[in-house]
């Protein structure tokens, strides 16, 4: 499985660009800070809808989450390959209002809330489809113990469990 999740602030405003094949796309950095010192700059481009609204929204310091894949290639320069490493962005999540960005980089509110509201709605419709199935094949026998903070049959036997596991 290759997912990655990542928050951070982009490093400069994105600015959408064409392919060859005239593919809207845009290239940009987050910045992250780590647990105790340093800060690491990862490299992100996404496509087509996903480009356009992150050029058109986002701006140099405000927080962004993204989700997507880690994508590896190589290009030559001056005789030498450059191998690069970058997310590609399948998904992103607007992270905070245009007045609490580092540099009050503005988006549209309305935008956002329009945005999500679509992609939960598509969301929410998968989800209901994957949770609304036949009950009849549930072991009723089966409960929390929240005293060992396992799950466990009623008639769960533990010097069994301990003969079969040793550790």
């Amino acid at each position: 499985m290759n997912n990655v999740i990542l928050m951070g602030r982009l490093t400069r405003d994105p600015e959408l660009n064409r392919s060859s094949g005239g593919k809207a796309f845009v290239r940009f950095n987050i910045a992250i800070n780590r647990i105790g010192e340093g800060t690491d700059f990862i490299n992100c481009v996404a496509w087509e809808k996903t480009a356009k609204t992150i050029s058109d929204y986002f701006k140099k310091g405000q927080r962004i989450l993204v989700q997507g894949s880690i994508r590896t290639g190589s290009y030559e320069k001056n005789g030498q390959t450059i191998y690069t490493t970058d997310v590609l962005v399948n998904r992103f999540e607007f992270i905070e209002s245009s007045g609490n960005s580092a540099n009050n980089g503005n988006y549209d509110d309305e935008y956002q809330s329009s945005y999500k509201s679509k992609k939960s709605k598509k969301s929410f419709k998968k989800q209901k489809e994957i949770f609304e199935d036949d009950d009849s094949d549930v072991d009723e026998d089966i409960y929390y113990d929240k005293n060992s903070n396992n799950f466990a049959d009623e008639d769960d036997d533990d010097d069994e469990d301990e003969d079969q596991f040793p550790f």
